[in-house]
């Protein structure tokens, strides 16, 4: 049950079920007083970006990719290792969808699954997506739009640092 909802005498909705019977004219099988909230869900984008670079798409070959796994870890991506991205399509490698009991839950396993996010070969937006989900605005759930603006300088570090283990694992493979 990937959206952590559940009927009362059912292990889970199916969303796209739903949606395709909603197309189809058929009515809702049930009300919202019969959904009863289960755990929580947090969901991020892996593109293929240069947040740096004000998030200019990266193109190129990836030469590694492995997304994250385990239990409440759900990964929706088209491509794979030896992939080509281009500029002719959305640069997004993957959704990244996590599930906990709590909030709280739930965001420890999105830190989790992004620091097994291996990718080589583009740049990717993964190392600042680790930073906003351990900055203390998203921890205490205190978001809006302006969050990237607002905690700019502790989202984006300094030039000068030691570069992604994936970008030195690219320049490694490539010798």
């Amino acid at each position: 049950d990937p959206v952590g909802l559940e009927l009362a005498d059912d292990p889970g909705i199916d969303l796209v079920h739903e949606q395709l019977r909603i197309a189809a004219g058929e009515p809702l099988g049930y009300q919202q007083a019969d959904i009863q909230p289960r755990g929580y869900a947090v969901e991020c984008r892996v593109y293929a970006e240069d947040p740096a670079a004000g998030f200019m798409p990266s193109t190129g070959k990836l030469i590694g990719y492995r997304p994250p796994s385990g239990p409440g870890v759900r990964v929706d991506s088209g491509v794979e290792e030896d992939a080509a991205i281009g500029v002719h399509y959305d640069p997004m490698i993957a959704k990244l969808i996590v599930w906990g009991e709590d909030r709280d839950a739930a965001c420890a396993a999105l830190a989790a699954a992004l620091g097994e996010c291996e990718v080589a070969g583009v740049a990717t937006n993964v190392a600042l997506l680790e930073r906003v989900v351990a900055h203390e605005a998203f921890a205490t759930g205190r978001l809006d739009t302006g969050l990237i603006e607002k905690n700019h300088a502790a989202l984006f570090p300094r030039p000068g640092r030691t570069p992604p283990l994936g970008l030195v694992a690219a320049a490694v493979d490539e010798l």
